[in-house]
């Protein structure tokens, strides 16, 4: 039997059966073995068989597959290795012999109790006293066998592997002519771990055990030997026994302490000479160390699951962990806090933390919570990482043993950047807000004393031009014209505030970009061409649809078009300097399918410096001297109420790309 257990991740603790020549594994739900893990690939890997052995391949996922830590793209599996898939460590496990045919199967016996059985208390068994061995025939050999025993399974950990190397081993050491291993399951159950027939050429098929005498054994936790199988009243209706002509078993216990593990079964099958009580204290002993180590082995696989377990933790973290012992040397670290930090795993891990002088600031509040004992909470530093300024918020408690003895202390610590520029996007969105609410009621108020002056000032003017002194008549004329230039850019003002201010939801419908795009230069082309600037249009064939006002989507264009002709306008810009104009709209892919449209508008104008860029969006800021600093602010809020982004790529000499994107339908 072949399982895959997840050791880490979402689904931790799970047992996956393997019973198919190819199982593969990803993320999508129609794969074989299905991960909970977006850091796997849709399609990751995948298990085969291949000449009675199992091997993984990478299905050229984007993050590789890894085995006992070492990427791979093909490799043979053994049982004990540990797979790594994204974020998910499963465990591969293999139950099974060398010949996947052969099982173990129980029968019951009924018949008597008779006394051809000899029971072992393994406490008793004298290989482990040495006194009485000393005084046994032949001591010295056996000896020899428990000490080449003992030698060649104490350095296996892994509990497949252990429990074929124990079969082995028990069969260089005593004659059987077949043998199993099972061990106890959580749930009670017995399974086999191994099977051994000293005849490898045998024909494939089940050993079959009395279940009665492995029930024996496990409640009894003494070995049974019994020398002669075929006549022993025990077993003379177990067709356990007769079927294969067992002439004589011996079964002990695997014992860790008070606790039974599983049980050891050798036989004898036809003219075999039968195992005798000699066999049975030396597989008795046997077995005592094989228990320990079996123990040893589970202790060292959950030791090991454990250690898999916590690095899986600290690799999903996406803050920063950094832990130091009592001297301040770093002795562990996980991939977010070496990014945070700009610096490799190896250039922190085994350092004294104090002796890196840019993160002076995180030691210090290390160094307080080991000094005092009281862990630090959220505590807010500046620490310098490839010469930028990165606030940080940290926070530390001290690192305890089992007995409660302090052995270092832990940080958490995540970049506060984002966050802090979230918040004052939020206090900039607030202030805006209040702004607009304080723009629309300015607006309303003084609209209408404009439109009272605008009305008059005509009516002034045609009664002016009725004066027979011409003169006199196209000089007032003039001003009162002037009243009514000055009027009317109050009142676009007036209006760019009230679309500024306005939260109305806008009605949108399926609009065909590459034409709204054509219309727009259409109608800008006098004024474009009368300014001597060279337009280029790139707008690609096959356009999805965007989902759109178009009136408003209008209004962008026309904004970002008359921007970039005035930075190509003298005195913007020089007299001799090129006026080249790009319009384009391109389609976004991701995974095969358009999701949005970019439009971007690129000038040959004098560019702009990063301080400028950076308030390029901010209300009332402007850099012209008749310019209302609204503009571009109404541009971003129109696009933002379609779902999209905009922003500037700006080079200052050089010229200025205003893009922003669309979604599709």
């Amino acid at each position: 039997m072949r399982y895959l257990v997840f050791l880490s991740g979402p689904q931790r603790g799970a047992r996956v059966r393997i019973e198919r020549d190819v199982v593969r594994i990803g993320r999508e739900r129609t794969n074989d073995v299905a991960l909970e893990d977006i850091n796997s690939s849709r399609r990751h890997a995948e298990l085969f068989l291949h000449e009675g052995a199992v091997y993984i391949r990478d299905l050229h996922s984007t993050n590789g597959t890894f085995v006992n830590g070492a990427r791979v793209e093909e490799a043979k599996l053994s049982s004990g290795d540990q797979i790594e898939i994204g974020d998910t460590v499963l465990l591969f496990e293999e139950r099974e012999t060398k010949s996947v045919t052969r099982s173990v199967a129980f029968q019951e016996g009924t018949a008597d109790e008779e006394a051809h059985q000899l029971r072992l208390d393994p406490r008793k068994s004298q290989y482990l006293n040495p006194t009485e061995l000393a005084a046994r025939p032949g001591a010295a050999e056996r000896l020899a066998l428990v000490y080449r025993f003992v030698s060649e399974i104490a350095t296996v950990l892994a509990p497949a592997k252990l429990s074929e190397q124990v079969l082995e081993s028990v069969f260089r050491t005593v004659r059987a002519d077949r043998g199993f291993l099972m061990l106890v399951e959580p749930d009670g159950r017995l399974e086999p771990a191994a099977m051994r027939l000293r005849d490898p050429s045998a024909p494939a098929g089940e050993l079959k055990v009395s279940r009665r005498m492995t029930e024996r054994v496990l409640s009894t936790g003494e070995g049974i030997l019994s020398s002669d199988t075929l006549h022993d009243g025990r077993f003379k209706d177990s067709q356990a026994f007769t079927a294969t002509r067992v002439s004589s078993f011996i079964c002990v216990p695997l014992k860790s302490g008070d606790r039974i593990l599983g049980l050891l079964y050798v036989d004898t099958v036809g003219m075999t000479p039968p195992l005798g009580e000699d066999d049975l204290q030396l597989l008795t002993a046997l077995a005592l160390f094989a228990g320990a180590q079996m123990s040893n082995a589970r202790l060292y696989s959950e030791l090991l699951n454990a250690a898999r377990y916590t690095d899986s933790i600290l690799r999903c973290l996406r803050s920063g962990v950094i832990v130091t012992d009592n001297d301040g040397i770093v002795r562990q670290v996980n991939e977010s806090a070496c990014e945070l930090l700009g610096m490799a795993e190896g250039d922190l891990t085994g350092k004294r933390f104090a002796a890196i002088e840019t993160f002076a600031p995180l030691w210090r509040v290390m160094e307080e919570t080991q000094r005092s004992g009281i862990p630090c909470e959220r505590q807010e530093v500046v620490v310098t990482v490839a010469g930028t300024h990165v606030p940080i918020g940290i926070s530390t408690s001290l690192l305890r043993d089992h007995e409660n003895h302090v052995r270092g202390v832990v940080a958490n610590f995540r970049n506060l950047s984002v966050i802090k520029k979230l918040s004052e996007q939020v206090r900039m969105s607030q202030h805006l807000a209040a702004l607009g609410e304080m723009a629309a009621g300015i607006a309303h108020e003084v609209r209408n004393p404009l439109n009272s002056i605008r009305g008059f000032a005509q009516l002034l003017g045609e009664s002016i031009r009725e004066l027979r002194d011409s003169q006199k008549a196209a000089a007032a004329a003039n001003y009162v014209d002037i009243i009514i230039s000055e009027v009317d850019r109050m009142n676009q003002l007036v209006q760019d505030l009230l679309d500024f201010s306005r939260q109305r939801e806008l009605t949108m419908m399926e609009t065909d970009a590459a034409r709204l795009v054509a219309d727009v230069l259409r109608e800008m082309d006098p004024e474009l061409s009368g300014a001597g600037v060279t337009v280029e249009s790139k707008l690609e064939p096959n356009l999805p649809p965007v989902m759109a006002n178009a009136a408003k989507l209008k209004q962008v264009l026309v904004n970002l078009l008359k921007n970039a002709l005035q930075a190509m306008t003298p005195p913007v810009a020089p007299p001799e300097r090129a006026r080249r104009l790009t319009v384009s709209v391109r389609p976004l892919e991701e995974a095969g399918h358009v999701h949005a449209l970019e439009f971007s508008v690129s000038d040959t104008g004098v560019g702009m410096d990063e301080k400028t860029r950076s308030r390029l969006f901010e209300p009332f800021f402007t850099t012209r001297e008749r310019g209302t600093g609204l503009g571009l602010a109404i541009c971003r809020k129109i696009v933002e109420q379609h779902g999209g982004q905009i922003e500037a790529d700006t080079q200052l000499g050089v010229g200025t790309t205003m893009r922003f994107t669309l979604p599709v339908r």
